[in-house]
C-alpha cells in the first residue's frame, strides 16, 4: 500500500484529517457510534487484551464527547468519492 497515508492539517479553529481509505460502514452508522468494522480485526483483538488500543466503534464517539467536554464545535464527517 504505499503511498497511501492519513493526513492532517491544523488550522486556528480545526483539524482536517483525510484518509485515502474508504469507510467500511455507512457514514450514519459510523455517526451513531457504537459499531465497528475494523480493517484487521486479529491486531484489533490483540492490542485489545493488553489495553493498547480503544474499544471497537468507539473512536467518533470520543471524538465527540472530547468536543463536548472542551466547549469545541462537534466533529463532522463527510465521505466523498473521486478526485477533487
Amino acid at each position: 500500500m504505499g503511498g497511501c497515508h492519513c493526513s492532517s492539517v491544523d488550522y486556528p479553529d480545526r483539524i482536517e484529517v483525510e484518509n485515502p481509505g474508504g469507510l467500511r460502514i455507512a457514514l450514519d452508522v459510523m455517526l451513531a457510534g457504537g459499531v465497528s468494522d475494523a480493517r484487521n480485526p486479529t491486531l484489533m483483538k490483540t492490542l485489545g487484551l493488553i489495553n493498547a488500543c480503544e474499544k471497537e466503534g468507539s473512536g467518533f464517539d470520543a471524538m465527540r464527547r472530547a468536543a463536548v467536554d472542551a466547549q469545541a464545535p462537534l466533529p463532522t464527517a463527510v465521505e466523498s468519492f473521486g478526485l477533487d
